[in-house]
Order: structure tokens, then C-alpha cells, then sequence
């Protein structure tokens, strides 16, 4: 699959991530493969890009606020074709009141990387995917985010909804 992987750290003018091909990820027990359709750019990115945050390895793949289709899933819950938004938790350490009690996005610490989203493919956890209905403009991330942050707070009941026009 083709990436966007940060290559040196540096002023995000300064063209820092490389397109390269690197390998499909492979579904693990607890994640679903998902085919990225829009990602967002947000601060956490442009701070790793340009220095302000470490990188987590040595293979860094920015990007991590999307809409993605399933491809494969070993849990039901998210059947392939199904579309879903991701939040920027991505994970947590599963020890925390917080993430026992699927609120992930209170957690410290949260894990925010995995396989990220400036790629034709995510690998994803399952529990930090939200389906998105069919009226959620795919390419409106502010919408996604809105509806996704609503979800997070315990307003709706895994699935998004079509916010307002602002």
C-alpha cells in the first residue's frame, strides 16, 4: 500500500513525509483493517512532523482523525463495508477506570499511533471505531469529529449523527 511516512523531522513546508510503499497491515485479534477514504490534519500531527513531539519508532505514518471503510473485522460489530469514523484515541492500556469504562478519551495514558491514517490502510482497535449513518458527509471531518466528540461524552449510542450545517 502507498503511506505518507515522515522521513525527517522539520517545518511541514519544508516537505518532511516521503510517499513510499510499505506493507498492508495484517488483522490482529482486537483490530480491524479499515481503508482510509479522508483524513484530517490536526496540531498533534504537524507537532510530530516538525519536532515538537517525539515520534513513537522509527516508522511514523501521521494522521489518525478519519473516515475509513471496513475491510475486515473478526468482531461483528463492524461488518466489512461499513463506513466509521475514527477519533484521535486510538487505544488505551485497557487499566484505567476510564477505559474500563469506554470512555478511552479520558485515559492516561492513551495511545494515539498504531498503523496510521496518511495510508491507503489503517490497522484500527476496534473500540475506536464509531459507524458512521449514511447522511455524515464523508468529506466534512468537522461534522465526523463533532458527531464522534458527541459519542465520546456518552450523548449517543455508537452511532453518529448528522450535525447542523454552521
Amino acid at each position: 500500500m502507498k503511506a505518507a511516512v515522515l522521513t525527517k523531522l522539520g517545518a511541514a513546508d519544508a516537505n518532511p513525509l516521503s510517499i513510499r510503499d510499505i506493507p498492508t497491515p495484517i488483522v490482529e485479534p482486537g483490530f480491524a483493517l479499515l481503508k482510509v477514504l479522508a483524513c484530517g490534519i490536526c496540531r498533534t500531527d504537524l507537532q510530530i512532523i516538525e519536532g515538537h513531539l517525539p515520534p513513537k519508532g522509527p516508522c511514523i505514518i501521521p494522521g489518525h482523525e478519519i473516515v475509513a471503510e471496513v475491510v475486515q473485522s473478526p468482531q461483528k460489530r463492524l461488518s466489512a463495508g461499513m463506513r466509521v469514523g475514527v477519533s484521535w484515541v486510538v487505544g488505551t492500556d485497557g487499566t484505567w477506570r476510564f477505559c474500563r469504562a469506554d470512555r478511552e478519551n479520558l485515559c492516561d495514558p492513551p495511545v494515539y499511533t498504531h498503523h496510521d491514517a496518511y495510508a491507503e490502510y489503517e490497522l484500527l482497535k476496534i473500540a475506536a471505531a464509531l459507524h458512521l449513518r449514511p447522511e455524515v458527509d464523508t468529506y466534512r471531518l468537522d461534522q465526523v469529529n463533532a458527531a464522534l466528540r458527541a459519542q465520546e461524552a456518552d450523548q449517543l449510542n455508537h452511532t453518529a449523527v448528522l450535525l447542523p450545517q454552521a
